[in-house]
This record gives C-alpha cells, structure tokens and sequence, in this order.
C-alpha cells in the first residue's frame, strides 16, 4: 500500500502564494487531522534547484524532496553522458545537503521541465550517471515524448515501444 503526498509545494508556487514551507506543512496537517487519517504521509518540498530552498523546505518538516536540476542539462551536445553530467553532479550535491539535514528522505529527481523529451539513450546515460555517482533515489521524472499539460493531462502519442523501453529502465 503506498504512502501518500498530503502537502507538495515548490519554491516558485510559494513565491506566487506569497505562503512559507511551515504554513504549506500546517495547512496539510490541519487537513489530515480534520479527515482523522491516522496513517504516515509525505510532505514533497517540490522542484527545489538551489541549497537554500532545500535548507527551508526541510527546517520546516518536509520529509520528499524532488531535486530539479533540469537548468544544467547540457543542450548543446549529442552526447548522452555528457547532456546530463552536470545535472546529475548539481542533483548529487543538493541530495548530500538534503542528507545532513533530514534522516531518512525520500529523494526524486525531476527532469521533467527540459525542452525536449528525454530517449532512451538518455534514459540509459541517467541511470549509469546515478550509479557512478552512487546515488540512489526513490523516484525520477523524465521529460517523455507528448504534450505535458502540468497536472491536468497528457497530449500526443508516445510508441508503445517507446514506453515499454522507459518502463523496462525504470525497473533497473
């Protein structure tokens, strides 16, 4: 049975509801006592790309961090390994942070907001970044083939290959 996310907030959705990390966590706490659920939940501190925000999302309580290091996506090359280099290095470092500040978080890495969906190749290269850089997360979002209309739906038609090929690395 999974756990679920009660309160998921980023730096820029606070920035627009001119709201803080605690007041996001109290709001959600306030939810869950109302509806009497007794289970575990998470708070997600949501596309966090700077030292700082990790810093206030976690002194505020928030136990999931999504890690969004899409902005040093390397777009210039064709090479896989070296596309995705310097985000998975920024990932690592803002996870180290993420450690030392909460016991046992669970870590997401989003690259979901890039310009173009990431292939199979690219999927391969994240995942044998991850590894050499001995990262271990709970989950990752990728930027897949279609028209992501954020939190509503999915446009397009991605293959059947395709998604059976992310499905079979998302299993490694």
């Amino acid at each position: 049975q999974g756990i679920p996310v009660f309160a998921q907030q980023s730096a820029r959705e606070l920035q627009a509801t001119g709201r803080t990390p605690g007041q996001v966590l109290e709001s959600a706490r306030a939810g869950v006592q109302a509806a009497d659920y007794r289970g575990p939940w998470y708070a997600d501190a949501d596309h966090l790309s700077e030292v700082w925000q990790v810093t206030m999302f976690a002194s505020a309580g928030f136990d999931w961090f999504t890690l969004d290091t899409g902005a040093y996506v390397d777009t210039t090359t064709t090479d896989p390994t070296a596309r995705w280099r310097m985000a998975l290095l920024r990932a690592r470092g803002l996870r180290k942070k993420v450690r030392s500040l909460v016991p046992a978080p669970v870590i997401e890495l989003a690259l979901d907001e890039i310009s173009r969906p990431a292939t199979i190749r690219d999927h391969v290269a994240i995942l044998l970044l991850l590894r050499r850089y001995r990262m271990k997360i709970h989950a990752l979002a990728l930027r897949f083939p279609g028209d992501w209309q954020k939190a509503v739906d999915v446009t397009g038609a991605p293959s059947e290959l395709t998604l059976r090929a992310h499905a079979l690395l998302a299993r490694m």
